[in-house]
């Protein structure tokens, strides 16, 4: 397990310490984060640093971006974006295993991003979505205080209903916000068919 997580709350981002790894050594690929975070990004950033990644992060955030790059877990396989989630994906010509969304919040916005990675990714590549399952008071008043059409969790009730797609949350981990794990399914291997 990373060193980090002893600095970081057990129902925070334990998930994203313990999984992305096990992932990491079977799926090739580099590691993508939409919308970075003081924990998150040098978790990503470590993973990216053990496994030998390439690691893309993009951020709306000029605030955040500035943080992150003036980080001292900043290394060389790591590329930095100020920019929106579309205009990233309009550049991005890598092949990720593991990406975790957690910028805009918006469905809208949210369902491109799944989709457009949805794609890019590998058969057992895993994107982990945040914001899919909050607690109900957590996200009435998340709504109040920064945005009023946060509503990721449409999306991954649309994703439970796809075929090729294995999907998990946990409902009490990532700031009780929840945490989503989408694995694309090979419908070719005989285990996957109905």
């Amino acid at each position: 397990m990373l060193k980090i997580v002893k600095e970081i709350r057990s129902d925070q981002w334990s998930i994203l310490t313990v999984l992305p790894p096990i992932i990491l050594s079977h799926v090739p690929g580099c590691i993508v984060e939409i919308g970075m975070g003081k924990y998150s990004t040098r978790i990503w950033a470590e993973h990216s640093r053990v496994f030998e990644r390439k690691f893309y992060g993009c951020d709306s955030s000029k605030r955040i971006v500035d943080a992150v790059r003036e980080a001292p877990y900043i290394h060389n396989g790591m590329e930095i974006f100020h920019e929106s989630s579309i205009r990233f994906m309009e550049h991005f010509a890598d092949s990720p295993s593991v990406v975790f969304l957690d910028g805009n919040h918006h469905e809208n916005i949210v369902r491109k991003e799944v989709h457009y990675f949805i794609e890019k990714i590998p058969y057992g590549g895993v994107i982990f979505m945040h914001d899919t399952l909050p607690m109900e008071g957590y996200y009435e008043k998340k709504l109040e205080l920064k945005n009023k059409e946060m509503n990721t969790y449409k999306v991954r009730q649309e994703l439970e209903r796809m075929p090729h797609i294995e999907v998990f949350t946990w409902p009490y981990t990532a700031q009780t916000c929840g945490l989503t794990m989408v694995l694309k399914k090979d419908m070719n291997q005989k285990f996957y068919r109905l």
